[in-house]
């Protein structure tokens, strides 16, 4: 008797979960179809855009926000500065930034319409029970044509070639001299990124805005200590004139003059003997009768 009565008691248990098993589904798919029912074109709960809840919005109701949101970037600027100096101003309205309303939208909508059949009710499920939240971030867009064409006139403007040093001794005299120098180069491809970035730093903050030009030094590939033997690592003077105001005896003079100090090497710790670098100074040696400077004055 009492084995009897334990059978129907576990029967009974066993019938009275299956009820409730079945009033909880009947329940739930009640609860679902019923939202499925209010939702119909509009966005699913817990579709977050920019941290902002569009539940049961309409695609329109969405493009419109961004709309108002785009009309407020209208008057700022972007002003790009190189070596600390502004070379160029960009309104909003020239590049036309304004925020992709209808992209943003199409992504929202299309949860919960997934064309995969389980992946489509999973996401209906997890939406309407507020299982999960679906976050998308929105997305400002802007015409780059102009920024391309600043890029290349900038390129034109700042670019320098790397020199490589020159060196070359014959005769006793430096024919070629010339110190290397550095090259510059505009960092083209890490403007346009920048410049993304500031734009997208309009969703937090509506205000102008300023991007960095950067630019690069390029080294040259050969040094003057790399290609003389002699110790000699870099430029030290130069002096030139053009007697502008001397008669044209005078200027030969001292081209001629000049000529023979060009490319004079002085070893290490030698003298220069000027006596020595300009020879014997007569109509012999190409110069011609000319006045000179004496104690100020000319005779």
């Amino acid at each position: 008797m009492i084995s009897k009565n334990k059978h129907y008691r576990g029967n009974f248990l066993l019938v009275l979960m299956v009820v409730f098993a079945l009033i909880a589904l009947g329940s739930t798919a009640f609860i679902f179809l019923k939202q499925e029912k209010n939702i119909g074109n509009k966005i699913y709960p817990n579709v977050y855009l920019d941290n902002q809840n569009f539940g049961l919005k309409s695609k329109d109701e969405i493009v419109d926000f961004y709309k108002k949101k785009s009309s407020e970037l209208k008057n700022t600027t972007v002003t790009v500065f190189y070596t600390n100096e502004p070379v160029a101003t960009y309104s909003a309205q020239t590049l036309g930034i304004k925020y992709d309303g209808k992209t943003t939208a199409e992504r929202a909508y299309l949860i919960g319409r997934s064309t995969n059949l389980p992946s489509k009710y999973f996401q209906k499920f997890l939406s309407i029970f507020n299982l999960k939240r679906f976050d998308f971030e929105s997305q400002i867009e802007y015409d780059n044509t102009e920024l391309k064409d600043f890029l290349a006139l900038s390129e034109d403007k700042y670019n320098l070639p790397a020199k490589n040093a020159l060196f070359k001794f014959e005769r006793e005299k430096v024919v070629e001299f010339r110190k290397e120098s550095d090259g510059l180069k505009i960092k083209s491809n890490q403007f346009l990124p920048d410049f993304d970035k500031i734009v997208m730093s309009f969703k937090t903050e509506v205000s102008n805005k300023k991007v960095v030009l950067n630019s690069e030094v390029i080294k040259p590939e050969i040094k003057l200590s790399d290609i003389n033997e002699y110790g000699i690592e870099e430029f030290i003077a130069e002096g030139k004139s053009d007697y502008t105001h001397s008669i044209p005896q005078r200027v030969h003079n001292l081209t001629l003059a000049a000529s023979k100090f060009n490319g004079v090497l002085i070893p290490k710790g030698k003298v220069l003997s000027f006596n020595d670098a300009v020879g014997d100074i007569s109509s012999l040696t190409g110069y011609q009768p000319a006045y000179v400077i004496k104690e100020g004055k000319t005779v």
